[in-house]
């Protein structure tokens, strides 16, 4: 099928269909769906390089990934977030361009050379850091962006989507509290990365809420691996007053819980309970937050490329909640505790 056919179908005009798919933003928003999914139901598939030279665009979004820690391919669900937004950009006849930097330098110069030879319409910021100078940087480049997670700038001068971490903590406290148990641990990323400080902040304000004891040595900020949650876990079960249960910042950290415990004889659920944060598909027996990493990337690529085809239009911020599945890694409390 190809534009004047499938113009003649829905009863629009060539250049109703052309701007709708196209993203121009004189175009209603219900046309804008319902040539969207005739397209796709049809299979009708725009030229990219007319769509690009008419549109001036180059109906790209970009990824500048770092080659190691948070912001890696290889971290925590960021695999997912980037297949969601893969979708999203399909759909919306947009390609993804994928950068790797092994420094912040590098990343700058990455970001930079992106928007001097225009090879991306918008870019998607992982990672976020304290005080972090991608934003400003971005918005010097003229680069719409969008942020997976938070920078602790105010939070209406970007957009971003991130995880409800008050949402998430609460349910893991209070699924704790429900098995009886007092002593909690958390043992969380490192202290320089938002998602980490997120997470403790709620965690130190529901523990109070709640009533439980968070112990500042039972506090454990490190990296997300599993053998620094290991040596973490093996420190705090080997204090007089062990913690009855703990909460592991991702699924590497809580393989590095399941070990220490293993090497005391003692058995997730029964000698203590662990919860993990961050954790995509996996084991069903651990008891966990599974974060919905592949629609937060959907949802990322949607406000970005809304941002791109309808420029000084704002929308909402998006926080996405994670599923607790109760696993068998979680029980009471013992009882000589």
């Amino acid at each position: 099928m190809n534009l004047k056919e499938l113009a003649a179908h829905l009863g629009l005009s060539q250049t109703t269909v052309s701007r709708a798919l196209n993203g121009y933003p004189e175009v209603a928003e219900a046309t804008r769906l319902r040539v969207r999914e005739a397209a796709q139901r049809h299979g009708y598939r725009p030229n990219a390089r007319a769509r690009s030279l008419a549109t001036g665009r180059s109906l790209t979004l970009g990824h500048v990934l770092s080659a190691t820690g948070p912001g890696a391919l290889t971290a925590p669900g960021c695999a997912g977030f980037v297949a969601g937004c893969g979708a999203a950009c399909r759909e919306a006849g947009y390609e993804m361009l994928l950068s790797v930097a092994h420094d912040a330098a590098e990343e700058e110069t990455a970001y930079r050379e992106l928007a001097a030879r225009r090879a991306v319409d918008g870019v998607i910021v992982h990672a976020p850091r304290e005080n972090d100078p991608r934003p400003a940087l971005l918005a010097g480049l003229g680069l719409p962006f969008a942020v997976h997670g938070r920078t602790g700038a105010p939070e209406d001068s970007y957009q971003w989507v991130d995880e409800n971490h008050r949402r998430s903590v609460r349910l893991a406290l209070n699924s704790l509290a429900g098995l009886g148990h007092l002593r909690i641990a958390l043992i969380n990323g490192p202290e320089d990365d938002l998602q980490a400080a997120q997470r403790l902040h709620w965690v130190l304000r529901l523990t109070r809420k709640i009533g439980l004891d968070l112990a500042p040595a039972h506090i454990v900020a490190t990296d997300l691996s599993e053998a620094a949650a290991r040596d973490a876990a093996q420190r705090l079960l080997a204090a007089d007053a062990p913690p009855t249960a703990f909460l592991a910042a991702s699924a590497a950290s809580g393989i590095g819980v399941r070990r220490a415990l293993a090497e005391r004889g003692a058995t997730p659920g029964r000698e203590a309970s662990l919860i993990v944060f961050d954790a995509g598909p996996g084991d069903p027996s651990v008891t966990a937050l599974r974060y919905p990493a592949e629609s937060a990337g959907r949802r990322a690529a949607e406000l970005l490329l809304k941002r791109i085809a309808q420029p000084g239009t704002a929308s909402a911020p998006a926080l996405i909640g994670a599923d607790f599945v109760e696993g068998a890694s979680t029980g009471p409390a013992p009882q000589d505790a």
